[in-house]
């Protein structure tokens, strides 16, 4: 069981580093949720801008809105806020334009971006996170990103002590009368800064919590947040719950280990057996692995040198003890019921198999959403001879058939799993079931049907074939011919939409920029006509002075003024 420090922090945290960038959906969110931070970056001289995402017209006038978050936020020292008007409640539905967020963030350089907790109520609220993430994603967007709390508590791993400036962002709170009129929130939001001064040290009176997602994760940050919640499982195995032993190959990737076990640890089955093999690769991080899997039995096993793909799945297979077996490698993920899924229609004289969802990932380290295909379909012996269309990290097998198979072939250096599948295929029962268990994860020269580059991929597919041929009719030689053309035609047609779609997605962007464009030219033929009308003013102004100089100069050029001049004179000297 978890201590309370692996759940919440103890210490305090600083705020990261300016310019901040931080989207509110509606005109109070960004006070309510982080009012204190905003004015503890005010004080550091940090540039903090907000974008509120809505017109707020579901709980009030939204002129008047527009109004009091402007009041609250020359309090807190914003410097700058952008309204966006989308209809409230309509972020889910709305159309938020990439080229409005990358001018944005042009303009700013943020170093920082805030977007709301994926744990909020309002839909909006959420919404605003998953759409400004996938923009961000496609701006190339490689700083920070801060998740903020504002109408409940959200999983957090940072907490900022915002005691100093509480009455502050009590003053700014109270600007927005209008919502006040409708509840406490006041009392609600200083409450919820009150209980987070709970873990932390007793001069900390309130405190506002966020989840710092980690920029070198390489998959999507904001999952964090969500598997933190998986940290209180308490879900005990049934007595009669097979344990499960998954074995993951590991070789000098550290990072993706760690969120292949992650994903390991918040499977909905409980029992579970690791067994971990490094094949010849740099050191693993034991302990803060065990950490992840507390409740999880663990098996280590290293090779000395690297040898192969084959023979580590052997060795892993040699000392699983699991009445079931499963295959992840380290750049792979389970989806939480991953195993709960695959067991479902287990028993000990068939495989089970599922869907996988394919993802190709950019040097960024970001998923590509147009690249996605998933993989996996009912099993047809000559067929799977001739396409690798399961993936290893979708399959059940139970420890029994493992065993009266035999070994991976370790001749193969590649497509060992596929080579398996076929044999298994030839053994017994391959029941399919139609859900996605897995990601698996494409990185670098990789392709969803095999690893090494084209040259490697082409030379043991043919050993797989040669292996297997004789398993093969005409009919699956045709049939796998025909499907082979309509992939092709249909990816065509796929770009082809694609492309349609892209210019669809251009126009409507031009056609917002021509509205920005004939905007801004209204506003500035408006500002040329009140130039014009303040050049015929400065005009008549500047003739009135002429004429009223042109009277002084006569006035003072006159008899009457110069012999009036000592009489001025001694009444100046008498005022004295």
């Amino acid at each position: 069981m978890l201590e309370e420090k692996d759940l919440i922090p103890y210490e305090l945290s600083d705020i990261p580093h300016g310019p901040w960038l931080i989207f509110a959906p509606h005109p109070d969110d960004d006070v309510f949720g982080m009012g204190g931070a905003m004015a503890l970056a005010s004080k550091r001289n940090m540039r903090v801008e907000v974008v509120v995402m809505t017109k707020g017209e579901g709980a009030g006038e939204p002129e008047v809105r527009k109004k009091e978050c402007l009041q609250a936020g020359e309090i807190l020292g914003v410097s700058q806020y952008h309204f966006w008007s989308v209809p409230d409640r309509g972020i889910s539905r709305d159309r938020i334009f990439l080229e409005d967020l990358k001018t944005l963030l042009n303009a700013i350089n943020p170093e920082t971006v805030f977007l709301p907790g994926i744990q909020e109520f309002h839909p909006d609220h959420r919404a605003t996170t998953q759409i400004i993430w996938s923009l961000l994603n496609d701006c190339g967007f490689d700083k920070n990103v801060w998740l903020y709390e504002i109408s409940r508590y959200n999983e957090a791993n940072r907490l900022v002590d915002i005691s100093s400036v509480a009455e502050l962002k009590r003053k700014a709170i109270k600007c927005f009368s209008s919502q006040l009129a409708q509840a406490e929130y006041e009392r609600i939001v200083l409450a919820i800064n009150a209980g987070r001064s709970y873990t932390l040290p007793s001069e900390v009176t309130y405190a506002e919590a966020f989840w710092c997602c980690d920029p070198s994760q390489k998959q999507d940050p904001l999952d964090s947040q969500y598997k933190a919640l998986y940290r209180y499982r308490t879900k005990k195995p049934a007595p009669d719950s097979p344990l499960v032993s998954v074995i993951v190959r590991t070789k000098s990737r550290p990072e993706l280990l760690q969120e292949a076990i992650d994903s390991i640890a918040t499977q909905t089955h409980r029992p579970i057996e690791i067994v971990l093999v490094n094949d010849g690769c740099i050191a693993v991080p034991i302990e803060e692995l065990r950490k992840t899997i507390q409740d999880i039995s663990f098996v280590y096993i290293e090779h000395e040198t690297n040898l192969g793909r084959a023979a580590s799945a052997n060795s892993g297979i040699e000392k699983a003890t699991g009445e079931f077996v499963c295959f992840l490698d380290d750049d792979d993920l389970f989806y939480p019921s991953a195993l709960e899924t695959l067991l479902s229609q287990a028993d000990r004289k068939c495989v089970t198999h599922a869907k996988a969802r394919c993802v190709t990932y950019g040097s960024n380290g970001i998923g590509d959403s147009e690249k996605v295909v998933f993989l996996g379909e009912p099993v047809y012996r000559g067929k799977l001879i001739l396409e690798n269309y399961i993936a290893f990290n979708t399959i059940c097998i139970p420890g029994n058939i493992l065993k009266k198979i035999g070994p991976l072939d370790d001749s193969l250096e590649i497509y060992e799993d596929w080579d398996l599948l076929i044999r298994l295929s030839k053994l017994c029962e391959m029941v399919f079931i139609d859900a996605v268990v897995s990601e698996y994860r494409i990185f670098g020269s990789a392709t969803y049907t095999g690893k090494g580059g084209a040259g490697k991929q082409r030379l043991y597919r043919e050993k797989v074939l040669a292996k297997h041929l004789q398993d093969v009719s005409a009919g699956d030689i045709l049939s796998f011919v025909q499907n082979s053309v309509d992939k092709v035609v249909l990816e065509k047609e796929k770009i082809i939409n694609l492309m349609r779609d892209e210019a669809k997605q251009k126009e409507a962007e031009q056609n917002h920029l021509l509205t920005l464009i004939t905007e801004r030219d209204q506003e500035i033929g408006a500002l040329h006509e009140n130039a014009l009308v303040l050049e015929e003013k400065i005009s008549i102004l500047e003739e009135a002075i002429s004429n009223l100089e042109a009277q002084l100069n006569t006035v003072f050029s006159s008899t009457s003024w110069k012999i009036t001049k000592p009489v001025r004179m001694l009444k100046n000297l008498s005022r004295l």
